[in-house]
């Protein structure tokens, strides 16, 4: 996700919003966006993974070693997400390496246990702190009619 800069911004707050939810992976000045969403673009396997013909199938060995690596270092089974939401988030992690392929960013997450933690949290569906609250029903009991 790339964030304008919230002193450049004409209400701060939308990027400010963004830049919370620790999902952001640049922050850029306006000027500079839209050259780092060609260079973005021009990545050969993000180009590869957008083409009509590509079948996720060509890219199911790599995939599953992906998933088994961070199976192993996480013990969840991540088969069992979307399989395009989990294409995805290895898509950012490629892309924000600076990685021409699958083949190539599996090589790097194999040597790198930063990068396997990296990617876990990636696939971890983000809670909003209603969730994390001890008792997430207690404040809406006190601020009911009947509570």
């Amino acid at each position: 996700m790339i964030v304008q800069k919230p002193g450049e911004a004409q209400y701060a707050s939308m990027p400010q919003s963004a830049l919370a939810t620790g999902m952001v992976d640049l922050t850029l000045n306006v000027a500079q966006i839209g050259s780092s969403l060609r260079e973005y673009l021009k990545n050969p396997h993000i180009q590869s993974m957008h083409q009509e013909e590509l079948t996720h199938m060509d890219l199911a060995e790599d995939y599953s070693c992906i998933l088994n690596a961070i199976s192993l270092y996480s013990d969840i089974d991540f088969t069992i997400y979307k399989t395009n939401t989990i294409y995805r988030r290895i898509e950012r992690r490629i892309t924000l390496n600076k990685f021409h392929g699958m083949g190539e960013y599996l090589d790097y997450l194999l040597s790198t246990e930063e990068e396997r933690a990296q990617l876990y949290r990636d696939l971890l569906i983000g809670v909003t702190s209603w969730w994390r609250r001890k008792n997430p029903g207690e404040k809406s009991r006190r601020n009911s009619p009947s509570g």
